[in-house]
């Protein structure tokens, strides 16, 4: 049996049953998985910078602009393995961390953070 959503293409959104199956099971994709050097390597430096804004990390980085690619990924998979310690005392922003994964593993689809935001 194969479960998941039809086309590759775009996300789905909204009630739909594979949202719906998995909000109920409350799978939580970093209860399994923390985003890696090899993950955060793929990504554009566009990419790196909006993982930046979402998880949290931005808050103690400065200057987004200022990063190359490689210095991005190596400061956000350290804030990564710092915030995934389910021992170590948290702010609110640091929580964001320690919960965020890619849109494509949140179930239902979370709204998209900005750089405004």
């Amino acid at each position: 049996m194969s479960f998941g959503q039809p086309s590759i293409d775009a996300l789905e959104t909204g009630d739909t049953l594979f949202n719906r199956v998995a909000a109920d099971l409350q799978l939580a994709m970093r209860d399994w998985w923390t985003p890696d050097p090899e993950f955060l390597s793929l990504l554009r430096k566009d990419q790196l910078e909006s993982v930046a804004i979402e998880s949290g990390a931005s808050l103690r980085m400065g200057k987004l602009k200022s990063y190359g690619k490689k210095e991005l990924v190596d400061t956000l998979m350290q804030y990564f393995v710092r915030t995934a310690d389910s021992e170590a005392e948290l702010n609110e922003y640091d929580s964001k961390g320690r919960n965020w994964s890619p849109e494509a593993m949140c179930f239902p689809r979370r709204p998209t953070t900005t750089v405004d935001e």
